[in-house]
C-alpha cells in the first residue's frame, strides 16, 4: 500500500536523522575527549621528562667528576629503565671533550654508541652537570611520544568500537518505537480507510492504545467512520424508498386506461409514454 511504503519512509527517515545527529554529536564529543586526553598525556611526559633529567643531573656528577665510567653508564641506564626515554648523551666540559651515549636499537634494547641517534619527534631536556660551582659537563634527555601515540590510537579505537554498537542500538531502539507509536497505528488507520473505501464501512480503530496526537486521530476517525457509517445506512434506505416509490409510480403508471405521455415545455419532445399510450398508437 502506499500508506505503508510512506510510513517506512517516515520511519527510516527519522531514525537515519537522528543518528546522523547523534554520531556528529559522539564524534564532537570523542574529539574533544581525544584532545583532553592528548594534551593530559603530552603533558604527563614533559612532566615526567623534566624531572628525569633534574634527578638525572644530579645523579651523574660524582661519576663524571671521578671519570667512572661503569658507574656512569650504570646511571646512564637506570634513566632508561623508563620505557619513554629513547637516549641519554653525556658530554664533558674539560679537555679532551668526551661523549657517552646510549640509545634504543629497534628491539627497544639499550645499547651504548658514539653515533648520532636520529632526533626526529623526540622531546629533549638539556640540564648542566655542576660540581659545586663548576660546570663539568651536560647530559641530555631524549624522549619518544611513541607510546603517548600508541596510547591515544588504541584509545581512539576503544571510542569507535563503542560508539558503533551504540548508533547500532539507538537505531534498532527508535525503529522499534517508532513503530510501536506511530507506525503500528498508522497502518490501523490506513487498513480502516482501505475498508471504507471499498465500502466496508464496519471499521473500529483501537485507539485506546495509542499515544498523545496518535490518541486524538483515533477517536476522531472512529467518529468520523461511525457517522460515514449512519449516512451511508441512511442513503441506502433513502434508495430503497425511491426505488419502492418508483415501482408503484410506474405500476399506476401502466395500467391506468388513459393514455399518459410526458413531454419537454420548451422542445415539446416527449420524454416518456405509458402502455396505455403505446396500445393506442400501435408503436
Amino acid at each position: 500500500m502506499p500508506l505503508s511504503h510512506r510510513q517506512t519512509s517516515i520511519a527510516v527517515t527519522v531514525v537515519i536523522t537522528l543518528v546522523i545527529v547523534t554520531a556528529l554529536l559522539l564524534g564532537v564529543l570523542c574529539v574533544v575527549i581525544d584532545k583532553i586526553a592528548h594534551d593530559r598525556w603530552w603533558s604527563q611526559l614533559e612532566k615526567e621528562q623534566t624531572i628525569s633529567a633534574d634527578q638525572l643531573s644530579e645523579s651523574l656528577v660524582l661519576p663524571l667528576w671521578n671519570f667512572d665510567n661503569d658507574q656512569l653508564g650504570k646511571v646512564m641506564e637506570a634513566a632508561m629503565k623508563d620505557m619513554n626515554v629513547f637516549g641519554v648523551v653525556v658530554r664533558t666540559t674539560g679537555e679532551p671533550i668526551k661523549t657517552y651515549s646510549r640509545t634504543r636499537d629497534p628491539e627497544w634494547r639499550i645499547i651504548n654508541t658514539e653515533q648520532e641517534f636520529p632526533q626526529n619527534g623526540l622531546l629533549v631536556e638539556k640540564r648542566d652537570i655542576r660540581f659545586g660551582n663548576e660546570r663539568i659537563g651536560t647530559v641530555s634527555l631524549f624522549a619518544t611520544p611513541k607510546f603517548v601515540q600508541i596510547f591515544i590510537h588504541r584509545n581512539r579505537i576503544l571510542m569507535a568500537t563503542i560508539m558503533l554498537p551504540f548508533e547500532l542500538v539507538l537505531a534498532l531502539s527508535l525503529y522499534l518505537l517508532l513503530w510501536r507509536l506511530v507506525l503500528k497505528p498508522l497502518r490501523e488507520i490506513g487498513a480502516c480507510a482501505a475498508e471504507v473505501s471499498s465500502e466496508s464501512v464496519v471499521c473500529d480503530i483501537p485507539a485506546v492504545r495509542y499515544r498523545g496526537e496518535l490518541k486524538s486521530l483515533g477517536h476522531a476517525i472512529n467518529n468520523m467512520f461511525k457517522q460515514l457509517t449512519a449516512r451511508y445506512r441512511q442513503l441506502q434506505e433513502e434508495i430503497m424508498l425511491r426505488k419502492a416509490s418508483e415501482e408503484r409510480f410506474r405500476a399506476v403508471y401502466d395500467s391506468v386506461n388513459d393514455a399518459i405521455f410526458v413531454h419537454d415545455m420548451g422542445t415539446g419532445a416527449i420524454l416518456d409514454v405509458n402502455q396505455k399510450m403505446c396500445d393506442m398508437y400501435g408503436f
